[in-house]
């Protein structure tokens, strides 16, 4: 990171090959994961990573930060197209000029094991950093964020399986 004046940081440019650490909605078949990134385009799946942390449930994604002894569960992902650094930033409302004004910040650790022992690779990692934020949410006890999350429940109207779309498009049509 470079710093510019007493408080102003850019980005750090990143040659291909990287490691991230994927633990929320952009693990692989996460619902909620925004199909528009194309992580599949830009890099390469590697398997498993654990890491230490707290893992917060804040409803449609998760937050870690990474002062607690939770072994949290991830996903390791290379970025080979460099070009994808910025995007995941915005995507996690990274904001390097302004650091105290993003909800999250990448930083990197060391990737552990199963058995919460260092393998000897860096990776970064999206760390929730507004601990005044996590105040009434739950942690997430397993340290893993679920691929197949349940919906939370909708408040008002029927679920959309109960919907009859094509009753529904007839009267729709039939109306002047």
């Amino acid at each position: 990171m470079a710093w510019r004046g007493s408080n102003r940081m850019t980005a750090p440019k990143h040659p291909p090959g990287e490691v991230l650490i994927l633990y929320g909605t952009l693990k692989p078949r996460a619902k909620g994961y925004p199909a528009w990134l194309h992580l599949s385009a830009a890099g390469t799946p590697l398997g498993p990573a654990r890491f230490y942390g707290r893992m917060f449930d804040f409803g449609k994604y998760p937050g870690v930060q990474l002062d607690g002894d939770t072994l949290c569960h991830g996903e390791l992902f290379q970025v080979d197209n460099p070009d994808l650094w910025p995007v995941l930033d915005a995507y996690e409302d990274v904001n390097w000029h302004l650091p105290e004004q993003g909800e999250f910040q990448r930083v990197q650790i060391d990737v552990l094991d199963d058995y919460g022992e260092p393998i000897g690779i860096k990776a970064w990692i999206y760390e929730h950093r507004m601990p005044e934020w996590t105040k009434g949410y739950p942690t997430l006890k397993s340290g893993n964020w679920p691929v197949e999350r349940t919906p939370p429940k909708r408040r008002f109207g029927p679920s959309a399986d109960t919907i009859d779309l094509a009753s529904h498009r007839k009267a729709t049509d039939a109306k002047p």
